[in-house]
């Protein structure tokens, strides 16, 4: 039986972020905090900035999150500064600064006198208003007083909405870094592969090709 020799070559061949001398290596603390700091900024780090792979999507959640935020909350500053207004032509309601109790006992009664006859009866009279000028209420009818709650209500649901929507952008942010994360393990995971290739040489004598490539 012939005896085969083989000629073994190590060749070592860094490719990626470290293929040349003059590129630094890529930092896991730092990519996590770009996306933390901006969704999707992360992946495109690791990506020498060329491309952001499946950033790009966390960085459109981003984009959609801040314009819902801002829409839901003026829309809610909206309905909220109108829902006052309505009160003050309908019920003669005097704008100021009053507590948000207040504006909810406007709504379920017909009219201040209303209101603390119910709570005499209820409440020993606890927390009655003053008959006075500055709290004084009185609906034209309950089919107006009903339409000033469903404002009231209205506007409070849209600045529940906003406060969900922001905090849909704080879970995007942790998703992007966890993604990061995932990122940078496997690209350092494929970092060192092995490859075996058998080739002929100019003897006819089969030779053994190792290459060990590194990659980021």
């Amino acid at each position: 039986m012939r005896i085969l020799n083989f000629k073994l070559l190590m060749l070592i061949s860094l490719s990626g972020t470290i293929l040349h001398a003059g590129e630094f290596e890529k930092s896991k603390s730092k990519a996590i905090w770009l996306s933390f700091a901006v969704p999707g900024l992360g992946e495109l780090y690791l990506n020498n900035w060329k491309s952001m792979g499946s950033g790009k999507y966390f960085m459109a959640g981003e984009a959609m999150m801040w314009a819902g935020f801002f829409y839901f909350r003026s829309y809610g500053k909206w309905v909220h500064t109108d829902s006052r207004a309505f009160a003050t032509r309908n019920a003669g309601v005097v704008s100021g600064s009053k507590p948000a109790s207040y504006y909810f006992n406007i709504a379920k009664y017909g009219s201040i006198y209303e209101y603390n006859d119910a709570e005499r009866r209820l409440n020993a009279g606890k927390n009655v208003y003053a008959e006075t000028s500055e709290n004084f209420w009185q609906w034209q009818n309950d089919k107006v007083r009903e339409k000033y709650d469903r404002m009231r209500i209205d506007a409070t649901f849209y600045k529940r909405v906003a406060s969900y929507v922001l905090f849909s952008g704080l879970m995007n942010r942790v998703l992007s870094a966890a993604q990061t994360a995932r990122l940078f393990k496997q690209m350092k995971t494929q970092g060192i592969s092995m490859n075996v290739q058998v080739f002929p040489d100019m003897n006819l004598k089969p030779a053994a090709y190792w290459g060990i490539t590194k990659q980021f």
